[in-house]
């Protein structure tokens, strides 16, 4: 049940993140005649939502788990989210990344105590590896996407709007 693991989400990854700030939009309130809004997930500490569903992950797994290494990939905010989530947990993990991914990602990650690994020309081709890497050594792989804990974690943004706005009658992410 996707709303009981948002629920627990909620109480597990939140003294790790920011509450973001909503703002009101006139410029696109006035495009679309109602009233909308920004959740302004930008100023999350990592700069994206994907803090929360990796939060969740990495806090959902085992204390045998959290002593394995951990794997991922991305090319991006999943990869930095990762990163920081492990060194504030003292985690090891290992990110992923094309041999042809961008310099400034690259150097970001570099700021972390995480080691980088390259492999294929785009972020299928990592991530496949990535994959067969973690299956081959025993370790776990964690999917930027594709897991409910994952899914979870992010969904506590509908949590904060549900506080912050009375009437809710879209959500466009």
């Amino acid at each position: 049940d996707l709303k009981k693991e948002v629920l627990k989400a909620e109480k597990r990854i939140r003294k790790f993140i920011r509450e973001t700030p909503l703002e009101h939009s006139p410029f696109l309130s006035r495009l679309g005649n109602c009233s909308v809004s920004l959740k302004l997930e930008n100023m999350q500490m990592t700069g994206s939502f994907k803090l929360r569903g990796i939060m969740n992950k990495l806090l959902s797994l085992t204390d045998k788990e959290r002593k394995t290494k951990v794997i991922t990939a991305s090319t991006g905010n999943h990869g930095r989210a990762f990163a920081h989530a492990l060194q504030k947990l003292g985690m090891k993990g290992t990110i992923f990344l094309p041999e042809n991914a961008s310099p400034a990602k690259i150097e970001v990650l570099g700021n972390y105590n995480v080691y980088l690994k390259f492999h294929g020309t785009d972020c299928v081709q990592a991530e496949s590896f990535a994959r067969e890497t973690a299956e081959r050594n025993n370790l776990i792989y964690i999917s930027p996407y594709n897991d409910l804990k994952i899914i979870a974690g992010q969904g506590t943004i509908g949590i904060e709007l549900e506080k912050e706005i009375n009437k809710i009658d879209a959500v466009l992410v």
